[in-house]
């Protein structure tokens, strides 16, 4: 059975490299996140749950907020998202000029490890036990959430 629904999802994305220390004086810190490895992951209010990257919609240009602040001042840069190797993966720039992208180059620069977060609206989704998805076999005695189709949620990319 094939559920359809706007409820959207917060995940967690364990890696995050901010390259501050390697820009040359004058250019922009570049930033790579791995937004989604591809296999099962606990989603809060979701449980277990695996999305198909085949099925998501990741154009256009992705804020990177910190501390999930949209507004212009928590806004540290902006980024591409896209698929690769089972993997979503999101690559920009810290192009903010304000206090936050100060502190998150300052940071990055001192050796901290960033953590991110990444909005996802699901329009299909179904409860599945086993599945072959992102060029795994994915499976759990519980069951799982599998996300068919979806977007990036629209200005819910966080940082």
């Amino acid at each position: 059975m094939t559920a359809t629904g706007t409820d959207n999802m917060l995940l967690a994305a364990s890696q995050v490299a901010v390259e501050a220390a390697a820009a040359p004086s004058g250019e922009r810190p570049r930033v790579t996140v791995v937004a989604y490895s591809g296999s099962l992951m606990r989603v809060p209010h979701w449980g277990d749950v695996a999305i198909d990257l085949a099925g998501l919609d990741v154009s256009g240009q992705v804020p990177l907020p910190a501390d999930h602040d949209a507004r212009v001042g928590g806004v540290v840069g902006h980024g591409e998202a896209r698929v690769a190797d089972g993997r979503l993966l999101v690559s920009g720039v810290l192009s903010g000029a304000g206090e936050a992208a100060r502190q998150v180059v300052e940071l990055a620069r001192a050796g901290f490890s960033f953590q991110a977060s990444v909005g996802l609206e699901p329009f299909e989704h179904e409860r599945v036990n086993k599945a072959e998805v992102n060029g795994r076999a994915l499976s759990s005695p519980r069951g799982f959430v599998l996300v068919r189709r979806g977007q990036r949620e629209q200005g819910a990319d966080r940082g």
